[in-house]
Formats: C-alpha cells, structure tokens, sequence
C-alpha cells in the first residue's frame, strides 16, 4: 500500500525551511479504531477515509484518512 497523494510527502529538512510559507499546511492523520463509533466521531469532524483498511495483529484496525482545509486566515 502506498500514499494517496505521495506528492504531498516532502522531507523535514524541506519543511524546516518552510514552515513560515504562508502555502504551506502539515497535517498528520492516522486513525486506529476498534469500534465503528471512532471512526464516525472523525468523519463527523471532517475526516474522509482515502485508502483500503489495515488490518493489525492486535485486532484494531487503521484508516488512512484526510482533511481538506482552506486557505489560512490573518
């Protein structure tokens, strides 16, 4: 399995340099649920599922998941 969007991905010495561009958004997002109501909770806020399920040893479950988000304000 690999990125939705692997485009998106940039490596941390990139990000260092850019954190003040105004262009620039980072967002982290990963869910691990192991009841249908915590995945309902991030949707609710948001959040759309953007891959196939991972199925975990111990039983949980990860979705990759993503947020659209406007342009910043002030």
């Amino acid at each position: 399995s690999g990125y939705a969007n692997p485009d998106a991905l940039v490596e941390t010495e990139w990000l260092e340099h850019h954190l003040d561009d105004p262009q620039v958004r980072v967002i982290e997002a990963g869910v691990q649920v192991n009841n249908p109501s915590a995945l309902r909770f991030w949707q609710r806020n948001g959040y759309q599922v953007v891959g196939e399920p991972q199925h975990n040893p111990d039983g949980t479950v990860a979705f990759p998941l993503r947020k659209m988000l406007g342009p910043r304000e002030g």
